[in-house]
């Protein structure tokens, strides 16, 4: 039997879609369909156990075929591709604190959506000062929203997760003199 399967398409994490099997070179009017399709995820799991984003070629084949003609078809080349869009990370940063004139301290970062034991951490946060200090080059006192971003991720599993807009306050405490 000869056909096709359409691309599956999941986020990382949710349940594996499998796409929709089209099988081309049924003889008249025999009554044969795909039974199901199935989709190996074998060596190519994350720490969590989810299938990792990317691109995954002829990873879907059919399961077994039904109908009452079933008996007169072999069907083992019938695959399909799979794809799993990364995760968008949520989560945010604490606020960073330190006195005018210091170093400046950035806040822990936090995720609440990263999956099980999945190995994601951040990589850096950095603090945005552009239009904020003062002439002496430091971060004015007070309390600056928003202005904590996360740089970057690291670890195993990092390349299943995007982020964007994971922002943290900072504020900086007058100097007493």
């Amino acid at each position: 039997m000869t056909g096709s399967i359409t691309k599956g398409e999941s986020t990382y994490g949710a349940n594996l879609l499998t796409g929709t099997v089209n099988l081309t070179n049924k003889v008249g009017t025999d009554v044969v369909d795909a039974s199901g399709v199935s989709i190996d995820t074998s060596g190519q799991l994350s720490t969590s156990g989810h299938l990792k984003a990317g691109e995954h070629a002829a990873i879907q084949s059919i399961s077994g075929l039904t109908g009452s003609d079933k008996d007169n078809y072999t069907f083992a080349d019938v695959k399909g591709d799979y794809k799993v869009t990364k995760l968008a990370l949520t989560g945010s940063i604490a606020q960073g604190e330190s006195t005018y004139g210091a170093a400046l301290q950035s806040g822990a970062v936090s995720f609440t959506n990263k999956l099980g034991t999945d190995v994601v951490n951040a990589n850096g946060v950095n603090i945005d000062t552009t239009g904020k200090t003062s002439n002496s080059g430091h971060l004015k006192a007070g309390v600056h929203t928003g202005i904590q971003t996360l740089t970057g991720l690291t670890g195993a599993d990092m390349e299943n997760y995007s982020f964007e807009g994971i922002k943290g306050d900072y504020k900086v405490n007058q100097l007493a003199l």
